[in-house]
């Protein structure tokens, strides 16, 4: 493990403040720098109780309020100088049903507040299984998506709902297809890969998760032919 990152939802809802959630933000990026070693924040935000089962059209940046989006702003600006101060990077993270649920949302954001310390992230399970979002290539085409720095991989099922997490060479999505188009761009940033909730020993599933992406990349290593993202011969 080369970085440590921390995962901060801040709530913008009823029954929290907004001052102590950005305080909140403040301390762990304290608690990160007090490790004395690489470390980064990943950053979301959430205006309403997160149910897996509530439709996508009915959750999220989908009804959110432009004193949700102000308030997403604010956030921003805060976090940026907090991370500014303590020379650490720090990235957005897509959750579906939260108001940053898509990586178009966190383009909106990175491109109206232009913070200088925070760069999009991307969790592979909520993209795929948001209807909203498009394919990866037209993700990863956007002009932001080239400040990439942060990948949660992770695959899953969507039934019996709710959608679940799967091990990576199980799930429904195209993980190896994910890695290539990331590698073929360059994308040489941390890969979170989950060992919890899968079932079984957590050990042995992260132990089975970074065995398979390293045999990924050996595969394309060895022939970039299978790599689908590698350009065909002409």
């Amino acid at each position: 493990m080369r970085q440590i990152g921390m995962y901060v939802v801040v709530r913008a809802m009823p029954g929290f403040h907004l001052d102590t959630e950005i305080a909140r933000v403040a301390d762990c990026v304290e608690r990160l720098s007090g490790l004395g070693r690489p470390a980064f924040l990943l950053l979301t935000m959430t205006v309403a109780p997160w149910s897996a089962t509530t439709p996508f059209h009915e959750s999220g940046s989908a009804v959110a309020t432009s004193l949700h989006w102000q308030q997403a702003s604010e956030v921003l600006r805060a976090v940026d100088g907090m991370l500014a101060e303590a020379r650490m990077p720090g990235y957005l993270y897509n959750h579906a049903g939260f108001l940053i649920d898509t990586p178009g949302v966190e383009e909106r954001l990175l491109t109206q507040v232009q913070p200088r310390h925070i760069a999009p992230g991307l969790s592979s399970f909520h993209a795929y299984f948001h209807k909203e979002v498009p394919d990866p290539p037209e993700i990863l085409a956007s002009p932001v998506m080239a400040r990439l720095g942060y990948v949660a991989l992770h695959s899953g099922f969507p039934k019996p709902e709710p959608y679940r997490t799967a091990l990576l060479d199980e799930g429904q999505i195209d993980i190896a297809g994910w890695l290539g188009l990331l590698w073929e761009r360059g994308y040489r940033g941390p890969l979170a890969l989950q060992a919890y909730d899968l079932g079984g020993d957590p050990y042995v599933s992260a132990e089975r998760q970074m065995t398979y992406v390293r045999s990924v990349w050996d595969r394309f290593g060895r022939d970039p032919r299978l790599n689908p993202a590698h350009p065909a011969p002409q």
